[in-house]
C-alpha cells in the first residue's frame, strides 16, 4: 500500500528547510501541495513512498530536514535544529505546545567534545561521521522491514594519512556511543571475518541479538596484507570486506535466530598512503550503495604541534602521564618539535614517525634515576640515525586517554622504595630488579587503564636469562606481592598441545585464574611466568614432539588474544573467555652456552698463553642480543614479543656471601631465627661466610647452592643434637665446613662466667 507523506517548508538564513508534517494512506492533494520535485516553489510538498518505507519517517515525527545535493537530509546539528525548529513554531500554531525530544543531544554534546578534545582539526568530519551515526539509529529502530532499513542504510568510509585520528576517532565513539560494536583488522578468510564480528557484537550487546544486528563494525585498513594474498593484484585486494558488506545471514543457536550482517554499520578506516597502486580497486567500494566517505583531513606542522602539545591522547601527554605517576617528568626543549615534525615531512605517514622517535627517546632514558626525561635537539638528531630504512619495523606508540591513569596511591610505597625492598631480598642484581620492576609497574598502569585502544602494545612482555638460583623466582614473586599482582610460575617442560598427555597451554592462564582467587578481571592483570622456556626452543633438552605447538599456544598468549576457558569438571564447570591483552607475560630461562653464540657473532678469538682473553671485533655489542636466541632456537616471531631483556648476573663467591649475610630470605638468617626460638644462638664468623660461599659456588647452582652447602653443613656437625639446654650459642668457623669439630659450642654455665668477667 502507497502512502504520502507530508512536509511543509520555510526559508531560513536563505536555505530551504522542511519539517515532516503528516502521513497518510489517502488523502485529497490541494493546489498548494506539490510532489518532490516541485517542492522549491510550493510550501507543501509529498512523497509517495510504501507502507514499509513510511514507518523510518514515523520514527522521525517532527524532525527538520534540509536540501543537500538534492536529497532530503535529516538535521542533526543540535544548534541549527534548535534554531530552525523554533521558527517552525513560531509560524505554525499546531507546533506550539511540542517540545522536541533531542534523541541527538548525547551524539552532538558529550560525544562531539569528547572526540575533539582529543582528535584536533578534524571537527567537520566527526560532524559527518555522528550525522550519519545518528540517522542510521534512528532507521534501524524504526518499524520497518530489514529490507527497507538496508536500502536507507549508510556505510562510512574514512580516508586519511596514516596517523592522523582514524584510530582515536574509533575508540572514542566505541566508549561514547551506546551502540553494541565489534573492531577488527581484516583477514582473506571471510568464514574468519564473519566469526570475529558475531562475537565481538554479542559481547557487546550482552548476549542481546537484536541489538547486536543494528550495531557499528569498525574496520582497520590492511590493504598491505591483503594484497599479498594476490598475486600480482590481478584480484580486487578488498573483496574480503566487499564479501564482508554484501547480503551475510548466520542461522545462530536452537532458535534459530537470524544474523544479518547487511543490517550492521560499517565504519571503515582507509589509509590513503596504501591506496598509491589500488586506486582502480576503490570503485568497487565506492559503488557500494548507500556509502558515505569521510576525508581525515592532513594536518599542517603547526597543527601537528599543536596536537601533541595539547591533545589528551598524544604521545607527549601520554608520557607526561606515565612518568608523571613514577614521578618524573617530560621536559620538551623549546624548538625540539619544529625540528621534529621538520625531519617528518618527507617521510609516509609523517605523525607516525614522530611517534615513533618519541616512543625511543623516552624510552632510552626510562631507566635512568634522574628526575626527568629530557627531550632535547641534540639528542633528537642522534637518534635520527637509527631511523634509516627500518621505521615500519618500530613499533608504535597508540594514542590513548590519560584521564584514568592509574597513580601510586593504590601502593604502600612509591618506587624508589619498592625497588630498595625488592634489593633486600634479591642481592647482587640490582640493575635488573629495577629493570623488571619498572617494565611490570609500567604494564601495571597500561593494564589498569581502561581507554587503551590496544592495551598489549603499551605492555612489554620480558625474558629472563639467568642460571639456576640466579634469583629469577625471586624476584618475579616479589614484585607481584608488592604490587598486588596474581601471578603464577608454570615449567614450560610440564605442558603439551591441547589433547595430548601432559598440561595445555590453557591450563596455566586457568591456574593464573585460582591464583587470583577466582577473579577474573585480577587475572587477565596479573602475571604469568613461563619457565624453562629454553627447553621448548628448537635447541633445548625436551624432546616432547608436541614442542612447536606449545610455542605456538604461547604465542597468541603473548599477543594478546581472548581465550576459552572451563574451570572445574561436569555439572560444576564454568566457562570463561579470559583476555590476555593486559597480562605480562616473562619468559625464563638458563640458555646454557649461549654464551658461545655471542663469541661466534662477535668473531671472538682466543688466544694462547697464561691470562690472555678473548678478543672481539671492535664496536660490537657485547651483550646477548635477540639473534643470539633465535640462533640458539628460540622462535623468531616469539622472540619479537618479548620487548625486554634481562641477563641477570652470575653469581660469583662475593654475591653468595652478599646474600647469606644481608638477604632477610637466606638460609643462615632464617636458621638463625629458628634457633633463637629455642635459646640458642647462632654466630657466623667471617671465614665462615668464605669457605661456605666457595662451597655453595661449586654446586654451580647458584644461590639454590647456599641452602644445599648449609644443611650439608648441618649435618655434618649433626646440629640436630645440640641440645638448647645445655648449649646457649653455636659458633661456626671456617674450618667447620670440612671438619666438624672446629664448630664451637658455648655452654650455658660457661656463658654465665664469661658475663661476670666482663662485668
Amino acid at each position: 500500500m502507497q502512502q504520502l507523506v507530508l512536509f511543509r517548508k520555510l526559508v531560513i538564513d536563505n536555505k530551504n528547510y522542511y519539517q515532516l508534517y503528516d502521513i497518510k494512506e489517502k488523502c485529497e492533494l490541494s493546489e498548494q501541495f506539490g510532489n518532490y520535485l516541485e517542492r522549491n516553489d510550493k510550501d507543501y510538498f509529498y512523497l509517495v513512498v510504501d507502507e514499509e518505507q513510511s514507518k523510518i519517517f514515523q520514527n522521525s515525527k517532527y524532525m527538520i530536514f534540509s536540501d543537500f545535493n538534492n536529497e532530503l537530509n535529516q538535521v542533526f546539528e543540535k544548534k541549527e535544529l534548535e534554531k530552525t525548529f523554533q521558527a517552525f513554531k513560531e509560524k505554525f500554531n499546531d507546533l506550539k505546545d511540542i517540545n522536541l525530544q533531542f534523541n541527538i543531544e548525547n551524539y552532538f554534546d558529550q560525544i562531539y567534545d569528547n572526540i575533539t578534545n582529543d582528535v584536533l582539526f578534524q571537527d567537520d568530519g566527526i560532524i559527518e561521521i555522528l550525522e550519519v551515526i545518528a540517522r542510521n539509529q534512528d532507521i534501524l529502530n524504526s518499524n520497518a522491514s530489514d529490507d527497507i532499513k538496508k536500502q536507507f542504510k549508510d556505510n562510512i568510509i574514512l580516508m586519511g594519512l596514516p596517523n592522523t585520528g582514524k584510530k582515536t576517532i574509533f575508540k572514542t565513539l566505541q566508549e561514547n556511543l551506546d551502540i553494541p560494536y565489534a573492531e577488527i583488522t581484516l583477514t582473506p578468510d571471510l568464514e574468519t571475518n564473519v566469526t570475529r564480528v558475531f562475537k565481538q557484537l554479542i559481547e557487546t550487546a550482552n548476549g542481546n541479538l537484536e541489538l547486536a544486528n543494528n550495531g557499528i563494525v569498525y574496520v582497520h585498513d590492511n590493504i598491505d596484507q591483503l594484497a599479498n594474498y594476490n598475486e600480482n593484484l590481478s584480484e580486487n585486494p578488498y573483496m574480503p570486506l566487499l564479501n564482508l558488506m554484501n547480503g551475510i545471514k548466520l542461522t545462530i543457536g536452537e532458535q534459530k535466530e537470524v544474523f544479518d550482517i547487511n543490517k550492521l554499520t560499517f565504519i571503515i578506516a582507509l589509509d590513503i598512503s596504501s591506496l598509491e597502486e589500488i586506486e582502480d580497486y576503490m570503485l568497487d567500494i565506492r559503488n557500494i550503495p548507500n556509502t558515505h566517505v569521510v576525508n581525515i583531513v592532513e594536518l599542517t606542522p603547526n597543527q601537528q604541534k599543536t596536537v601533541l602539545l595539547k591533545s589528551k591522547k598524544s604521545v607527549i601527554n601520554i608520557y607526561r602521564n606515565i612518568l608523571k605517576s613514577i614521578n618524573k617528568k617530560l621536559v620538551i626543549e623549546k624548538g625540539f618539535l619544529d625540528e621534529l615534525i621538520l625531519a617528518s615531512k618527507n617521510i609516509d605517514g609523517g605523525m607516525k614517525f614522530v611517534n615513533d622517535v618519541i616512543n625511543r627517546m623516552v624510552k632510552l632514558e626510562w631507566y635512568n634515576d634522574e628526575n626527568s626525561v629530557n627531550l632535547t635537539i641534540a639528542k633528537l638528531k642522534e637518534v635520527l640515525k637509527y631511523f634509516d630504512e627500518d621505521i615500519d619495523k618500530i613499533e608504535n606508540l597508540e594514542s590513548y586517554s590519560s584521564k584514568s591513569v592509574e597513580t601510586n596511591k593504590e601502593l604502600d610505597y612509591d618506587l624508589e622504595q619498592l625497588v630498595e625492598i625488592v634489593k633486600q631480598n634479591v642481592r647482587s642484581q640490582d640493575e635488573h630488579v629495577k629493570r623488571i620492576l619498572y617494565t611490570v609497574l609500567r604494564n601495571r598502569y597500561a593494564a589498569n587503564n581502561k581507554d587503551l585502544e590496544n592495551p598489549k602494545r603499551y605492555i612489554k612482555n620480558i625474558l629472563i636469562r639467568g642460571e639456576s638460583g640466579s634469583g629469577k623466582t625471586l624476584i618475579l614473586t616479589e614484585v607481584s606481592k608488592l604490587l598486588k599482582l596474581p601471578i603464577f610460575i608454570a615449567d614450560a617442560t610440564s605442558y603439551t598441545e591441547e589433547g595430548y598427555v601432559g598440561n595445555s597451554v590453557n591450563d596455566m592462564l586457568a591456574s593464573l585464574y585460582k591464583a587470583a582467587n577466582g577473579d577474573l578481571e585480577k587475572a587477565q592483570k596479573g602475571i604469568l611466568v613461563i619457565d624453562e622456556i629454553d627447553k621448548k626452543s628448537a635447541g633445548g633438552t625436551d624432546s616432547n614432539v608436541t614442542r612447536g605447538a606449545v610455542l605456538d599456544g604461547l604465542l597468541k598468549i603473548i599477543e594478546g588474544t581472548v581465550v576459552p576457558l572451563e574451570i572445574g569438571k561436569g555439572f560444576n564447570a564454568k566457562q570463561l573467555m579470559f583476555d590476555t591483552s593486559r597480562l605480562t607475560v616473562i619468559c625464563s630461562g638458563a640458555f646454557e652456552n649461549i654464551e658461545q653464540i655471542r663469541e661466534s657473532r662477535l668473531g671472538v678469538k682466543k688466544t694462547m698463553g697464561f691470562g690472555s682473553k678473548p678478543e672481539a671485533k671492535p664496536d660490537q655489542d657485547p651483550k646477548i642480543i635477540d639473534e643470539d636466541y633465535v640462533k640458539y632456537g628460540m622462535n623468531r616471531q616469539f622472540m619479537a614479543r618479548l620487548g625486554v631483556i634481562v641477563n641477570l648476573n652470575k653469581l660469583m663467591p662475593e654475591d653468595l656471601k652478599n646474600i647469606m649475610i644481608n638477604s632477610k630470605t637466606s638460609e643462615l638468617v632464617i636458621q638463625k631465627k629458628i634457633a633463637e626460638l629455642e635459646g640458642l644462638e647462632l654466630e657466623y664468623e667471617d671465614s665462615f661466610y668464605e669457605a661456605l660461599s666457595q662451597k655453595a659456588f661449586n654446586k654451580k647452582i647458584g644461590a639454590r647452592g647456599i641452602e644445599k652447602a648449609f644443611n650439608e653443613v648441618l649435618d655434618n656437625i649433626k646440629f640436630i643434637d645440640i641440645n638448647p639446654m645445655v648449649y646457649s650459642k653455636v659458633i661456626f668457623t671456617g674450618e667447620c665446613i670440612d671438619d666438624p669439630t672446629k664448630i664451637i659450642l658455648i655452654e650455658r654455665e660457661k656463658a654465665k662466667e664469661l658475663v661476670k668477667k666482663k662485668d
